[in-house]
Formats: C-alpha cells, structure tokens, sequence
C-alpha cells in the first residue's frame, strides 16, 4: 500500500487518501473528539437530579471534601478514605447538597430574592478576596476562576447560598417545637448519666443524714450565733443560688440579610455567659453555612460515639 501510495504521490486520489485518514484520525482521538465525550457525547456527570435540575458532580465533590477535612482534623492522621465509607461520608454529603438545592429551589418559588447590593456586600465581606485590609477586585477574579471557573459562576453559587441562608433564617423565626419534641430529641442525644457511689450501711446513713427540725435549727443559731456566722461566711458559696432562667433559643433580630453589630455583641456576651469556653466572633452571617456544616459533622460524630466531642479554637491573643 505504502509503495502505491509512493508511485503515485503526485496524483490527487492520493491526496484525497492521506486527508481522510487525517479526518478520521482528528474525529476520534484529537481535543473535543467523539471518544472524549465531545462532539455530542455524552453530557458532563452529575451528582443528583433534583425536581429536575441537576446538581454537578462537583458540588458533591466540595462538599465531601469539606466534611472529609473537617473529620480529619478532628480524628487526625488515623482518619482514612476507608473510614470515611464506613461512616457513610459520601451519603452525609450528598444529603446536604440535595437540600440545600430542595431550600433554594423553594426559595425561588416563592420569590425570595439576592439583591445585587446584598450579593456584593457578601463577596466584599470574604476575608480571601481581601489584601490589606481591603476588597481586591483583581484577587477575587483570580479566585473565582479557581473555585468556580469564572466569577459569573462563583456569583451563580454565592446568590443561592444567600437564599439557602435567608430560608434557614426565615424558618428560625418562625418554627415553634413543642415541649414533646424538645423531651424528645434530649432523651435521644443527652439521656446519660455518670455516677460514681460509695458503699455504706443504711442504718449509719440514717442516723448521720437525720433532718433536724426548725426548732433545732433555731436552738442551735441561738446558741452560737458566731458559730453559726462563720460557718455561712467559710460556706458562702454553698447557699448563694444565683438566678436561673429554661430558655429554649435566643434570638437576635437584624434587617433580613444584613450584619448587625449590636445583635452580635448582644449574642457573643450571652455566650460567654452560658459556656465555661470564650465567645468567638467568627465574621459576618456569610460564614453561617461553614458553622452549620460543622455544627452536624460534631452531631453525628457524637451520636455514633456516644460522646461530648467539640471543636477547639487555639492561638488566639
């Protein structure tokens, strides 16, 4: 073949020869080619298929990431790929992603809406985009390209992840649990006890644990009051009960979609009050998704261990 080819080089069958072998050679091994998937190929993957829109592959693949990291340092090194499937990590995510789309998807149906003033203060307000101290147009375009491939993509994502918070926002507000479902939910988390006893006979507890009577008490202050003061001032402690209060949340009202400082210096001295840790500020409402997110990894790793794991914040001055 090759020596006809040769004998007839000049000819246009020839030529006519050589181009289709090249054609056919560009259709299905060169860029966008058929046996990529270009070319009408089969579409890009995706993750799920919500009320009909699917959600990439990609957004699974952050999220999982996301949850894998956060395990990870919390477990460490031991924390592997394999025990990750065991804990069922893939399908945690692809729950989350699923209902964040289910929440904006809903949001959108009942005209909830970004305004671009909103949009813009929440991409302005993202510590990465900033340098010295101040929003960096050209750093963020960089950026959105890297996490999204374009800043009309990152700015897709940002406006739904502003629904999914102002729904979550709305439904706080609004939802009212019963005192059944609160009972509930505690005696399936929290319903354990530590004790630690000492063995002792009855009859010795009886006779040392006697309740005198409020005429022996009186007998007795009469008796030795200094006795009876010195007592109290060596024991104050004991017999000062502070004020306290069952509460079930507590809500900070601020413009829909904004930071407030007052409600947050508000919300950040309650918890310094109601925690043995320190209160920390952890930037704008921008941040909540992280939080939530973090909020159920340190759930679902305390129901499995049946422990009272946490989250601790070193470094700071």
């Amino acid at each position: 073949m090759l020596d006809v080819l040769r004998s007839n080089a000049k000819s246009a069958f020839t030529w006519l020869i050589v181009i289709g072998i090249v054609v056919v050679f560009a259709v299905n091994f060169g860029p966008g080619s058929l046996s990529k998937g270009g070319c009408g190929g089969a579409a890009p993957p995706y993750a799920a298929r919500v009320n009909g829109r699917a959600i990439p592959a990609s957004d699974w693949e952050r999220q999982y990431t996301q949850l894998y990291n956060l395990y990870r340092q919390q477990a460490g090194e031991a924390f592997t790929r394999e025990l990750a499937d065991q804990l069922g990590l893939p399908a945690q995510a692809l729950d989350q992603v699923v209902d964040r789309e289910l929440v904006v998807q809903d949001a959108k149906r009942r005209g909830v809406a970004i305004t671009k003033q909103e949009l813009t203060r929440a991409v302005h307000a993202i510590p990465a985009f900033q340098e010295n101290g101040q929003f960096s147009y050209a750093l963020y375009e960089e950026s959105a390209r890297q996490i999204s491939g374009s800043p009309a993509k990152f700015e897709a994502g940002m406006k739904d992840d502003l629904l999914y918070q102002k729904m979550m926002t709305a439904v706080r507000e609004t939802v009212k649990v019963s005192e059944g479902e609160v009972r509930s939910a505690w005696e399936a988390d929290a319903d354990r006890a530590a004790l630690a006893f000492v063995s002792f006979p009855i009859a010795a507890a009886k006779a040392e644990a006697a309740k005198p009577t409020d005429a022996e008490a009186k007998a007795l202050a009469d008796s030795d009051p200094a006795r009876v003061q010195r007592y109290y001032d060596e024991n104050r402690a004991r017999f000062d009960q502070k004020r306290k209060v069952r509460v079930r949340h507590v809500l900070a009202r601020v413009a829909p979609g904004g930071d407030d400082a007052d409600a947050k210096a508000l919300v950040l001295e309650l918890a310094a009050r109601i925690t043995s840790g320190r209160a920390v500020d952890c930037g704008p409402l921008a941040s909540a998704r992280a939080l939530e997110g973090l909020t159920a990894v340190i759930v679902n790793v305390n129901k499995r261990y049946k422990a009272h794991a946490g989250v601790r914040v070193t470094g700071l001055p």
